[in-house]
């Protein structure tokens, strides 16, 4: 039987950041045993737990690097849970915007946020009519200083999966919506002039 786990990203674009890194979850106590080996060169305990025990030994029981996330990183991390929902409310804001600015542009449609979920906007996403040219779009926003992007090419056409194999047109649609797709800029620093100036 497979353990669950879970993987948070830490990444500097993220609700909550820590500069980079994860932290990764599990209810599984030899996998949890193994990923805090794996995380620090395979030894099998850590400074803090010798020093409680009054012992300095220690035994490498796997081979692996240093994971670990600096001190400094982590008390950014562990500092931003509390301003959390702020920032959801303020993306949720800058998402409003740009409904309401989008709105009238032909062939501009933002993804849907279904009534029965909470959207927390890491990202937004919009789909292009047909015949519009994407990179053309995303040429002119970066030219006016707008920092647009793409989000995501399909995995399946990534050269390490087409090397094993993969090949183009095996998911048609998420082949075409992958070229009609372009991100926004979204951060909840972003006032309602930043968004009217990109719509």
């Amino acid at each position: 039987m497979l353990a669950d786990i879970s993987c948070f990203s830490f990444h500097p674009v993220k609700h909550m950041t820590s500069c980079e890194g994860g932290m990764p979850l599990t209810q599984d106590v030899r996998i949890a045993a193994h990923m805090r080996r794996f995380r620090n060169h395979g030894i099998d305990s850590d400074h803090r737990a010798r020093e409680d025990n009054g012992a300095h030994a220690y035994d490498m029981a796997e081979l692996s690097y240093n994971y670990r996330l600096p001190d400094v990183q982590c008390a950014l991390g562990i500092a931003q849970p509390a301003r959390l929902s702020i920032w959801v409310v303020a993306r949720q804001r800058v998402a409003s915007w740009y409904e309401e600015a989008l709105a009238g542009p032909a062939g501009v449609t933002p993804l849907k946020t279904y009534g029965d979920r909470t959207n927390s906007h890491h990202l937004y996403v919009v789909k292009l009519a047909d015949g519009i040219d994407r990179k053309c779009a995303f040429g002119r926003l970066r030219a006016e200083g707008i920092g647009a992007n793409v989000h995501y090419a399909p995995v399946h056409l990534h050269s390490f999966y087409r090397k094993r194999g993969y090949e183009q047109e095996i998911a048609l649609v998420a082949e075409a919506f992958s070229w009609q797709i372009l991100t926004l800029p979204m951060y909840p620093a972003m006032i309602r002039a930043d968004v009217e100036r990109l719509a």
